[in-house]
Formats: C-alpha cells, structure tokens, sequence
C-alpha cells in the first residue's frame, strides 16, 4: 500500500512507477517485475506487473511470504554480534506485526517458516533450537504445554542472545581496560 500511495503523487509517470518497483520488491515478486522487462509501453508494463503481482499474491503486496523473503534475504548474523541480532529481533518483530495485522500469523507459527528463518539468518540458534523444541514436545505429551514453539518464541531467544552478547561484550571491554591499566602501571614503575 504505501508503494501504492506514494506513486499517486502528482506527476509520477508509467515509467517512473515500473522504476520504482524493483525498489520496492525481492526474490520472486523482483522477478516477476523483471518478468516484462522487454515490454516497450510503460503503461501496458506497469499494469501486466500489477496484475500479475496481484495474482501471485493477492491484493496485498505486503504479504507475509513476501516480507519473510526480505527477512530471509538479510544473510547470516554471527552470535555475538549484537547490532546484527537486534536487527534481526527487529525484522522478526516488524514481520510478525504485519502478519498479525493481515491475518497472516498462522503462516509464521509455522515450524517450517521458523526453521528456514533460522537456516538462512542464524544458523547458530539451531542446536538450541531444536533442544528447545524436543523439551515443548515432551511438555506437550505430558500436559504441561498445549501448543508447539512459535514465532515469538524465536523473537525472545533472540532478545536473549542480544542482551548475552551486549554482557559479554561489556566483559570483554572491562577486562581489556583492566589488563590496560595493569600493563601501563608496570611500564610506569
């Protein structure tokens, strides 16, 4: 929608639009806009993208595939890095608030989504993971839980990772300040 919005500003033409769109899309729905590369009138192409854009994904082109796409399409965080984790907490956040404002969030529920969240952005989460999933899956035999993991589930192993690697890069900045101060009261003496 917000695509959508800001191409009705005054003077915006066709081929303006079919510009912006390769902005505005990835992975498939890109090309799908790639799809009418060839196509002369930028009116006639504006409008078999739309189409077929419509089509793949219905009216809404903030789709929950869609947007786990982009997501998924972040590459790789490393463990400790703590900028890379929140950005990802903050996309996962992000994603689940419009899949639950579409009514898309039984698709992120989805153990298969959450697992291809976690092959393609933190592979280093699957142990943990799956250690996680196996206890829920006996707390659900025993009565204890009702449902599975879910997307929320991941958004606060997250959070936790986060706050574990802004301790420990907090240790290590102390300790190296430390050992400074020690090496420059030797050298002094």
């Amino acid at each position: 929608r917000a695509y959508e919005r800001a191409m009705l500003t005054k003077g915006v033409t066709y081929e303006i639009r079919v510009s912006e769109l390769s902005h505005w899309f990835v992975n498939e729905a890109l090309n799908i806009v790639g799809l009418f590369y060839f196509e002369e009138d930028a009116e006639t192409q504006y409008f078999a993208i739309m189409r077929e854009l419509r089509r793949k994904y219905g009216s809404k082109t903030n789709s929950a595939e869609v947007l786990l796409e982009k997501v998924l399409a972040g590459g790789a965080t490393k463990k400790n890095d703590m900028a890379a984790v929140n950005s990802l907490w903050l996309e996962l956040k992000h994603l689940l608030l419009r899949a639950v404002k579409t009514g898309q969030r039984q698709f992120l529920d989805n153990p298969d989504t959450i697992n291809r969240i976690i092959r393609a952005r933190c592979q280093w989460l699957a142990p943990k993971w799956a250690k996680r999933r196996l206890e829920r899956h006996h707390a659900i035999e025993t009565g204890t839980y009702e449902f599975d993991l879910n997307i929320n589930d991941l958004i606060d192993q997250l959070d936790e990772q986060a706050e574990f690697a802004t301790f420990l890069q907090t240790t290590r900045g102390k300790k190296k300040e430390e050992s400074g101060d020690v090496a420059s009261l030797s050298q002094d003496t």
